[in-house]
């Protein structure tokens, strides 16, 4: 269960502003981000800049989810 609660984001073009997306595993859980919008999973990223919280070792983030930039800086995405 624990493997369910990620939090990722993705920059933007504003350099000050990134999205921020969590998963949680029960719905009860959500209530602490309120302000927070929700998102259908076919609005997630395929392809994120900062991993925040979770176990990306593990699915569903090994499925889900790819660096924009690999551990020495190089783009990962075409």
């Amino acid at each position: 269960m624990y493997a369910e609660f990620i939090m990722v984001s993705t920059e933007t073009p504003d350099a000050m502003v990134s999205d921020y997306y969590v998963g949680v595993p029960m719905e009860h859980l959500l209530a602490p981000f309120e302000h927070f919008e929700r998102v259908s999973e076919s609005q997630l990223p395929m392809i994120i800049d900062s991993f925040h919280l979770g176990d990306a070792t593990k699915e569903p983030f090994k499925s889900r989810f790819k660096f924009r930039h690999g551990t020495s800086g190089e783009c990962t995405t075409p």
